[in-house]
């Protein structure tokens, strides 16, 4: 059984410009608890596979790559940070990303293709977001003061399938396989 996600990989240039601006936050003390996410594992996910049994592991890349590879190239833009959800009590903060027309055609593409070969895949919108830290306690945002992003768009030429593995340190990702697009 393997723990599995499809990702689009966060350009390693702006992970040293989102963790340098990431460095007032994690001092902020109203965000004392948060567990912030190592830069190593900024992705965005677009679709949650779950655990996949061993013997569909070779279904589920054959049906990515295919899918993958009718998906043009396409930018990805962040749009701000923020608290989520931004109503009731936060669990996470994250980078939104504006959600292109290939990547909303992307995740319903993989979620058609896969849902046949993983029925118990559970139907949900694919939010465009890359997780920065989880909340432990309650947070108030407006305490926080998110300033405006200073990152810019990047051009998305692959996806990539991964495999997480819970450890008590947390999660550790390691790539199965990277999908082109447009070929």
């Amino acid at each position: 059984m393997k723990r599995l996600f499809l990702a689009l990989e966060f350009p390693k240039n702006l992970n040293d410009e989102l963790e340098e601006f990431l460095k007032p936050y994690k001092t902020h003390p109203d965000l004392k608890d948060a567990k912030w996410v190592p830069k190593e594992n900024y992705h965005l996910t677009t679709l949650f596979l779950g655990d996949v049994p061993d013997s569909l592991v070779p279904e589920v890349q054959s049906l990515a790559r295919g899918v993958c590879a009718k998906i043009p190239r396409f930018i990805m833009t962040p749009k701000r940070i923020s608290l989520f959800p931004e109503v009731g009590v936060a669990k996470k903060i994250w980078v939104k990303f504006e959600r292109s027309l290939e990547y909303q055609e992307l995740c319903k593409e993989l979620l058609l293709f896969l849902k046949h070969t993983l029925p118990d895949l559970e139907i949900r919108e694919s939010i465009a977001h890359l997780t920065v830290a989880r909340l432990r306690s309650h947070i108030d945002g407006k305490s926080i003061g998110f300033k405006p992003l200073p990152l810019g768009a990047f051009e998305v030429t692959e996806s990539v399938l991964f495999e997480s593995k819970i450890t008590s340190e947390g999660s550790t990702y390691s790539v199965l396989e990277r999908y082109p697009h447009d070929l």
